[in-house]
Order: structure tokens, then C-alpha cells, then sequence
């Protein structure tokens, strides 16, 4: 796990939103398998009549062993989702010929996980045309039992072209009917203006689209993994907080599924501890406690379930076949597991509440010792002891430094931009008289402690338009530029965003964590 001691984050001024579950018979909510987790984590999560949690699946066909996942006998109204995961090797009929042992309660059926990733990254590396021939030859007959999902594609723009060049595919082999489906399938890693991004990218495709959903009151959307892998117990938790009656007011998601059913001693660096339901020993964390209903539904930090009343049966081939740190079964597990499965996380967003104007604000990361930050009228929050120092101001800049120019982007003249930029912008910020005077950003020994994240707004800045939106920030932001300037220790960038909406605020997480280990560097 990558630490986040030095690197902080701090909201400012987070509306605070309550959440309550619905009743069992409509909640949304739902948990992931994960064998390692002791049976008394599920008794607490499944074994209470007041539990808003009323589905979970393992990645695989199969159902957890009863003995493990409900210790002191099942709850009827809980439903098993079995996966299809993926089609090589023979898989793809051997997990089909399971389904015809499931109990009848089983109804809904998920298909060929993260087609787009790699197996290291926990996908199943499927090329659209080789899934649209096994889905319209194998899965669609499905239907005669299941309400099926599409493929469950990574929450990117990758993900998107893969669903396109899927749905071509599909049409090309059968005209007419091309693929079927009942719902679509999502999962995101990040803040809740990215799942708003993905969310509204999924519905605006498949409800244009000829997938016979008219409009979004037909459309259906599972969210199947959710959270923010890396960041820390409080970014999650507002996450949370601001999700979850987003998602159970919005009618096109009929379920959604926490990414964190495990203590942090099962986390690693990818996943982090701060997306657990449960803490060392088995009791809630706030975040576990609020998946639950919180109060309202009896359930508080530190709860634990009960001990099995006997020793789970050992994990036969039929049921979690491996000894993967987390995640999936089957051959799939290692590659699927807590670890590998994680992608980038993505920074949580942080909320301006009680101001009504727009605002621009400027963080330069560097070490602080106070409990409060200078020209900053918040308190940090609890067990924070290095963060940003934050300027805020009322009226945003009718002039702003430029960073990448309108189109295609060579990287290494875009670093240079950048860093010049900042100089301007240093002298432009100085005219200023009615804020604090505070370092921009640079490249190298131009970044004040090496270590500097800018954001401003995009809105007074129609001379530079292309990094304004979160979609287009990752036409610029990928693997290979992310491995470009960690390699040359390029540790400042200005950044137009909307803020708090869309743009690099989620994005920015891995130059955060780069920031931290160069600081460790020195």
C-alpha cells in the first residue's frame, strides 16, 4: 500500500449528507465475495434483518460456501449474481454448464469482466469481436433463464470504444438483433463527479443507441464495483456520503456494490486500506457503518458479527479454488484478485459548501506543522498532519498561464509549456492585490519543494479550452505520459478545471502519490 501520511488532503467546508438504506426488499446495495474474509464479517453484513444488502456475487458462477458467507443460516431475500468472466481456455462452457445448479432465486447474470483490461489487471482481455461471437452464440440463449448484462467494461474512454467496436461486431454477425441485453454493467474507481461522468457516458450510449432501451426510465445500470482504491478511510467516506443518496435517487441504477469487503491487513498498495468495510478486528469502519445504514439501522463503528458456530469447510475446486490475496476464483482469481484488479484510483473530490461565488483555488503541497493553515479558515481534519496550504479567492482571473495547446500533445514540449507558464503566472499572480501571493508550479527545482498541483479555472480562459473536461483531460493524461514525467521527476503542472466538477481533480491521483515517494526520495 502506497502511504498517504505525507501527502493529506483536506475538505473544505464537505457537506455532510445523510444516508439511510432502504428496505431490504427495495435496497440497492450489494457486496462482492472475497474468500479471506472471515465468516463473521458476512454475519454481520448479511445476517440482520435491518442489512440494506441484498445481492452479492464472487466473479466466477458460483456461489460462496454457504457455511462462509452466511454462518448462522442464509437470508432469503439475498440474491447470488453468478459471472461469466471470461472465454478462454474452455471457461466460458464449463462456467455455463454451472448455472443450471443455481437456485432459482439467482435471476440476473453478469458477462465477461473488464473485456478491455489485461488478465494482470484482473480483466479477461477479450477483443470485441471474439465477445460478440461468444455472446450471441453462447450467452443470448441465457436468456431463456437470466436477465443478462453487456460486458462489464474499465470506466474509461477505452471502456467506451470498446463497447462501440462490441456493438459493431454484434451487428455485423447478426443484423437484426445484433446483442441483446437486460442491463449494463459498471464499475468505477474515483469521486462521485467521475461516476457522474460514467455514468451519464453509459446512458447517453446505450439509450441512443439500438439496444431497445427508449428512454433512461427503460434503461438499467448495475454498478458492480465502487470506491477509491488509495485514498484514504475519509476520502472514502465522503465519497460515500455524497454517492450513495445519489445513486438511490437516480432511477436507471437498480443496484450498486461497495469495492471493499475486507480488513485492511488483506489490503496491499493497490487497493489501500481505506475502502474496507471492516477494521483489524472485524469491527466497522465509518464507512462500513454507513453501507449499512448507520444508526438509523442499529449499526455503529467498531460492530462486529458473530464467530461461525463451526470451522468453514476448506474451499473445495467447485467454490474459491485458489489462494489469491483477494478477489476473483476459478484460474481467473490471480489475476482477479484485490490487488491486480484495482486500476488507478482516482483522487476524491473535495466540495466548497456555504459559498455562493466562484472560486479559484491554488494548492501547494508542501509539509506544515500547525493544525491550521495559514489564510485558511477550516481545521484540519482529524489524524491530517501534512497537507496543502490552500488560497482561496472570490473572483477568478480574468487572465491565467496557458498549459497544453489545443490539439495533439507532445509531451515533452507540453513540460516545457508548463514551466514556463508557471513563471508567468507567478508574475501575473503578484499583480494581484486582493489574495495571498503563493508559488504556482514548475518542473524540477521550479516546483516549490518539488511538489506543486495548480488548478484554475477553465470558464475565464476560452483561449485554452482543451483540458477543460475530464474526457478530454484523458486524451492527454495516459499511461505513457504518466511514465513520462514520472521518470523525470516532474513534480508541478497548472491544470484548467471546472472546480469541483469535472477535470483533473480526480485524475491527479497518481502525480499525488509520485509527489509523495519523491519527497521520500529527497
Amino acid at each position: 500500500m502506497r502511504p498517504w501520511s505525507t501527502i493529506g488532503a483536506i475538505a473544505l467546508g464537505v457537506c455532510t449528507l445523510g444516508v439511510s438504506a432502504d428496505s431490504n426488499s427495495t435496497s440497492k446495495r450489494g457486496i462482492s465475495f472475497i474468500p479471506e474474509t472471515p465468516p463473521s464479517d458476512y454475519d454481520i453484513l448479511l445476517s440482520s434483518d435491518s442489512s440494506p444488502i441484498t445481492w452479492y456475487y464472487t466473479w466466477t458462477p458460483r456461489p460462496a460456501p454457504e457455511d462462509h458467507i452466511f454462518p448462522w443460516g442464509a437470508r432469503s431475500d439475498v440474491e447470488f449474481v453468478p459471472t461469466l468472466h471470461s472465454i478462454g481456455d474452455g471457461d466460458l462452457e464449463k462456467d455455463i454448464e454451472e448455472l443450471d445448479s443455481l437456485a432459482d432465486s439467482s435471476e440476473h447474470l453478469f458477462t465477461f469482466n473488464e473485456p478491455d483490461g489485461t488478465t494482470d489487471s484482473g480483466g479477461s482481455a477479450i477483443t470485441p469481436r471474439e465477445a460478440a461471437e461468444a455472446y450471441i452464440e453462447q450467452v443470448v440463449p441465457l436468456r431463456e433463464r437470466f436477465r443478462i448484462s453487456h460486458p462489464s467494461v474499465t470506466g474509461s474512454e477505452r471502456g467506451l470504444e470498446w463497447l462501440r467496436e462490441f456493438d459493431s461486431a454484434c451487428r455485423e454477425i447478426d443484423p437484426e438483433s445484433g446483442c441483446p441485453t437486460d442491463f449494463v454493467v459498471a464499475h468505477w474507481y474515483g469521486g462521485l463527479d467521475g461516476l457522474i461522468w460514467w455514468l451519464k457516458e453509459l446512458a447517453d450510449l446505450y439509450v441512443s443507441g439500438d439496444y431497445g432501451f427508449e428512454s433512461e426510465d427503460d434503461f438499467e445500470i448495475w454498478i458492480k464495483e465502487l470506491g477509491i482504491p488509495g485514498a484514504p478511510l475519509e476520502a472514502n467516506r465522503v465519497m460515500m456520503e455524497q454517492a450513495l443518496p445519489y445513486l438511490d435517487g437516480l432511477n436507471y441504477v437498480k443496484k450498486y456494490a461497495w469495492f471493499g469487503t475486507f480488513r485492511p491487513q488483506q489490503a496491499n498498495e493497490w487497493t489501500g486500506e481505506g475502502v474496507a468495510l471492516f477494521q483489524d478486528d472485524g469491527g466497522l469502519t465509518a464507512i462500513g457503518a454507513l453501507y449499512l445504514g448507520g444508526e438509523a439501522n442499529g449499526f455503529q463503528v467498531g460492530d462486529r458479527g458473530r464467530d461461525s458456530p463451526q470451522p468453514p469447510e476448506e474451499d473445495d475446486d467447485s467454490n474459491n479454488d485458489n489462494d489469491s490475496n483477494v478477489g476473483d476464483d476459478s484460474e481467473q482469481n490471480d489475476n482477479e484478485s484485490l490487488a491486480a484488479r484495482t486500476r488507478t484510483g482516482t483522487l476524491a473530490t473535495w466540495i466548497l459548501t456555504g459559498l455562493h461565488q466562484v472560486f479559484l483555488v491554488t494548492v501547494v503541497l508542501f509539509r506544515v506543522g500547525a493544525r491550521r493553515v495559514p489564510g485558511l479558515k477550516h481545521r484540519l481534519p482529524n489524524g491530517v498532519e501534512h497537507i496543502s496550504q490552500a488560497m482561496i479567492q472570490e473572483k477568478p482571473f480574468e487572465e491565467a498561464p496557458a498549459t497544453i495547446a489545443e490539439g495533439s500533445v507532445d509531451v515533452a514540449s507540453a513540460v516545457e509549456r508548463i514551466s514556463r507558464d508557471a513563471r508567468l503566472a507567478r508574475k501575473r499572480f503578484r499583480k494581484e492585490k486582493n489574495h495571498r501571493v503563493s508559488k504556482v508550479a514548475g518542473s524540477g527545482s521550479d516546483a516549490p519543494n518539488k511538489s506543486c498541483i495548480c488548478f484554475i479555472h477553465a470558464e475565464e480562459n476560452p483561449d485554452h479550452p482543451w483540458l477543460v473536461s475530464q474526457a478530454d483531460y484523458r486524451k492527454f493524461y495516459t499511461q505513457e505520459t504518466h511514465a513520462f514525467l514520472r521518470d523525470r521527476d516532474y513534480f508541478g503542472i497548472i491544470e484548467y478545471t471546472d472546480f469541483p466538477g469535472y477535470g483533473s481533480l480526480e485524475i491527479m491521483q497518481n502525480l499525488f502519490l509520485d509527489f509523495n515517494e519523491a519527497a521520500k526520495r529527497g
